[in-house]
């Protein structure tokens, strides 16, 4: 945005509406992450077939390299005076 503004200010000719192109599509941008991709995004994860991970999502933890999901083991302790 901050190099569409300076080539605005300084360009002259078709330069200058190259850089009224790219900071209207910069803005536009940003409006379509902020209020649709966002959301959307966030409402595919909360589904089963992306947020738990499933193999043809291309979110699995063998596919990103994360281990596997497993259960803290307790371990018991012995008793005292046993060592």
């Amino acid at each position: 945005m901050l190099a569409a503004l300076v080539l605005f200010i300084f360009a002259i000719g078709v330069v200058k509406g190259f850089a009224f192109a790219l900071g209207l599509t910069t803005l536009i941008d940003v409006f379509v992450v902020f209020f649709f991709t966002k959301p959307l995004v966030t409402l595919l994860s909360r589904t089963k077939f992306f947020g738990q991970g499933h193999t043809w999502s291309g979110l699995d933890r063998r596919h990103l390299g994360m281990k596997p999901l497993t259960r803290p083991t307790v371990r018991a302790h012995p008793a005292r005076g046993e060592a």
